[in-house]
């Protein structure tokens, strides 16, 4: 017997819709999920134009099916790095409709318009862009509930955090702290508690990257203590709820292959593995970072030297792409104890190696 499926409506397609553009655009961290839909459209649209320092006004109302043509247009004016045309599209594209769900296409655009207004040196503009479309998610939540709209809040004011981060605001950087914990929270009376970890893994990467993010700041501002307690426990819960000790098997995956459900990408090599304990691993690297770099601004050399190899023997278990990186830290960490060695000297030659072979490509 062959079952015949009920047709769904246009508002049930385009919630569907929603949901699946949320998660894969919501799979990777801040910036380099701006880099995914940039790249994603590289066949269609990237950014001279002055703005003025103002937003677009007086922009046209627009129904969901023009907003995606403006989307389209505004992404194709931008890798033609046309920015105030880019810019007039993308503000008209996510303009709200009353009574409609924000579009699947709210943060990719929102995201772009930022990053049109930090190429142009206008941090303020950029900052009110982003509190703008804050306010819109806040406010569709408290309507409906959606979970997926308090995610996208999320990964908003975590771009907002970087902004102020990048441009030295720590009052406002420490102050926007409280956002987030204010939507973990609507996500906790939503759900009743604190979420599952292997059904909203997302939410327990937000919580870590918040918890990771205050003890940075407690670091810049000689406040060791405080802060070691707090990457601590991130360093406890991620790998207790990750199974960080619990040996694994990654999958790679042909190209053009689909991602299997509850699976992320990482690294260059086509490897997918447990969203849930990409999610713990990452969260529990940078708890070791700022462990690291604490105990380094403390002259404690020898822990500094430890948290930096626990990191290693994390990337020899799963490579992301990021070994350099973390090789050339530790290096530094052991000439700060050791001075230069032999051992030093042929790591450094290892990482140079390994930087020169993964560069060591022809474009077509």
């Amino acid at each position: 017997m062959v079952s015949r499926k009920t047709p769904k409506s246009p508002e049930t397609e385009e919630a569907d819709r929603n949901r699946f553009m949320y998660s894969v655009g919501l799979a990777l961290s801040n910036r380099a999920r701006l880099g995914l839909y940039l790249i994603c459209f590289t066949g269609l649209a990237f950014s001279n134009k002055t703005l003025g320092d103002e937003p677009a006004t007086n922009l046209p109302a627009v129904s969901p099916e023009s907003g995606v043509d403006l989307y389209v247009r505004g992404m194709q004016l931008y890798q033609l790095q046309k920015f105030a045309e880019a810019d007039t599209c993308l503000q008209a594209a996510i303009a709200p409709v009353p009574g409609r769900p924000l579009p699947y296409y709210f943060f990719g655009a929102v995201c772009t318009a930022v990053d049109i207004q930090e190429r142009l040196g206008h941090g303020d503009t950029a900052v009110s862009y982003l509190t703008r479309a804050i306010k819109t998610t806040e406010d569709h939540a408290a309507k409906t509930n959606d979970v997926e709209s308090i995610r996208v809040r999320l990964e908003l004011l975590g771009y907002l955090r970087e902004i102020y981060d990048r441009h030295g605001k720590i009052g406002a950087l420490l102050s926007a702290f409280a956002q987030p914990e204010d939507a973990l929270s609507e996500v906790t009376t939503i759900e009743g508690g604190r979420p599952a970890f292997e059904e909203y893994s997302w939410w327990w990467s937000h919580f870590w990257e918040l918890k990771c993010g205050r003890g940075l700041v407690l670091i810049r501002l000689a406040r060791f203590d405080e802060a070691e307690a707090l990457l601590k426990e991130v360093a406890e819960q991620t790998t207790k709820m990750g199974h960080l000790g619990d040996p694994f098997t990654s999958l790679t995956l042909p190209p053009g292959s689909p991602l299997p459900k509850g699976f992320v990408l990482v690294g260059a090599k086509g490897l997918v593995v447990p969203q849930d304990r990409s999610y713990a691993e990452v969260a529990h690297q940078v708890a070791l970072d700022w462990l690291s770099l604490a105990a380094r601004l403390q002259e404690q050399v020898d822990e500094a030297v430890r948290y930096r190899e626990e990191v290693r023997s994390l990337d020899r278990k799963l490579p992301r792409g990021n070994e350099p990186v973390h090789t050339e830290r530790y290096i530094k960490a052991l000439i700060n104890r050791d001075g230069t060695s032999d051992r030093t000297w042929a790591l450094m030659n290892e990482t140079l190696d390994e930087i020169n072979r993964t560069m060591d490509f022809k474009l077509p």
